[in-house]
């Protein structure tokens, strides 16, 4: 009998500066909750969990995107990049009391990434690596800018796995966006889930 694939949990950003820092909503502190108990219910299945981080360096302001979007965000070394506080101090069971995903047995893999969607290059990494999955779910924020950038990039590396956006686990500054979001994801063919 074959050994059943890992299913793969991705959370998108969800940082301290899109809680409760510069970039930070009520939509998004929301979630909260759902997403510890989504995170802790695949590690304990023996499932996967990565984490995207938006991390920019000093410079973002003199950036495209920084001039388009002028709030400094993720910066790199501060406490606004780190995963939100909430979900680090719910998982202490699980990462042995780590206080930063940078300490170096943090259990989940933590791709950072400067623009919206991780790069080409750790899209290529990830495909070399030849890993198959049972499915895919994306959660986190923000639905309409770095979760589909994100669906789109994975569904590159991973043409014939389910991919799944869990709907009541993504949130925007701008829900009517996150909405029709939902709309474009799935008429790409992701499925969506929780839809409320």
């Amino acid at each position: 009998m074959s050994k059943s694939k890992k299913r793969l949990l991705v959370v998108v950003d969800y940082q301290n500066d899109f809680t409760t820092g510069s970039l930070g909503s009520s939509h998004a502190l929301a979630l909260r909750e759902g997403l510890l108990k989504k995170i802790k219910e695949y590690a304990k299945n023996g499932d996967e969990v990565w984490f995207t981080k938006d991390t920019h360096e000093e410079s973002y302001l003199q950036t495209l995107e920084g001039s388009k979007l002028p709030i400094e965000h993720g910066i790199r070394g501060t406490e606004g990049n780190e995963i939100d506080s909430f979900i680090l101090e719910g998982l202490e069971e699980l990462t042995g009391g780590a206080k930063s995903s940078t300490e170096e047995d943090f259990p989940f893999r933590i791709i950072e990434k400067s623009h919206f969607p991780i790069s080409v290059l750790t899209a290529k990494e990830i495909y070399d690596e030849g890993v198959e999955y049972e499915d895919i779910t994306l959660c986190g924020v923000v639905t309409n800018i770095c979760v589909i950038s994100n669906a789109a990039i994975f569904r590159s590396i991973f043409p014939e796995t389910v991919i799944n956006i869990d709907a009541s686990l993504c949130a925007s500054n701008d829900m009517e966006l996150h909405d029709k979001t939902l709309d474009v994801l799935e008429s790409m063919q992701f499925n969506i889930l929780n839809r409320g």
